[in-house]
């Protein structure tokens, strides 16, 4: 209680504040709805919220990140969701939301996996990073490097996998930096590669492309599992 109370003092000024300034935005606006793709950050709840109070109907394009398994019992905010998937149809239907404020759309980046040429991509990355894309594909996906603590839990991501799969021929391991990094800035570390059948891939290669031609996907918990599994 003492831990709640003290966070609370702490930050009730700044969200009445915050609370003002978005419903006087609203007001002044006067939109038909609103719609937001992660209800997750201060400052887009404290929208939510004002619309609420306002009495504009909100849309969720994304219910939590990759609807996992975390985000089950996530608030309801939203008056309509979009869902990515069936998978993620039902886990809206755990908030209580009725069928019909629920919209199954699919999501166009998966959709785009469907039409891709494994064939083609295969060819690319072989000629590209020398790989024998015959051997099974295990991808890496990591968490964006600029972070200090997923740097960190990427170095144990990576360890993890090197242990088990170093030099193990039957493999190819493709270690996939977060598309908002640079090869060039990420960590020294990340791009030294111990063993002759793991390689760092461009931070800006398609990552549904790599999801197209992999036989495993290991990552953290994160929106790509859900795509994988699509």
């Amino acid at each position: 209680g003492a831990i709640v109370k003290q966070y609370y003092n702490a930050n009730i000024d700044w969200w009445e504040a915050s609370v003002t300034i978005a419903r006087n935005k609203i007001r002044k606006i006067k939109p038909d709805c609103i719609v937001y793709d992660l209800e997750m950050p201060p400052v887009i709840r404290v929208f939510l919220f004002a619309a609420k109070e306002e009495r504009i109907p909100v849309i969720s394009m994304q219910h939590g990140e990759g609807f996992g398994e975390q985000y089950s019992n996530f608030p309801r905010l939203a008056d309509y969701y979009i869902a990515y998937s069936p998978y993620s149809f039902e886990k809206i239907k755990n908030l209580q939301v009725q069928d019909k404020d629920i919209y199954l759309t699919g999501m166009p980046d998966t959709d785009l996996i469907y039409g891709y040429n494994s064939k083609r991509i295969k060819e690319d990355i072989g000629l590209r990073y020398d790989i024998d894309c015959d051997r099974k594909i295990i991808l890496v996906a990591l968490r964006p490097a600029n972070v200090e603590a997923f740097n960190e839990i990427n170095m144990v991501l990576i360890d993890a996998v090197a242990k088990i799969f170093g030099n193990d021929e039957e493999f190819y391991v493709l270690i996939k930096p977060h598309n908002i990094d640079y090869v060039e800035g990420i960590p020294f570390q990340y791009k030294k590669l111990w063993y002759k059948n793991f390689r760092m891939i461009d931070s800006d290669f398609p990552f549904s492309m790599l999801l197209k031609i992999s036989r495993y996907l290991i990552t953290h918990s994160s929106s790509c599992v859900v795509e994988a599994g699509l």
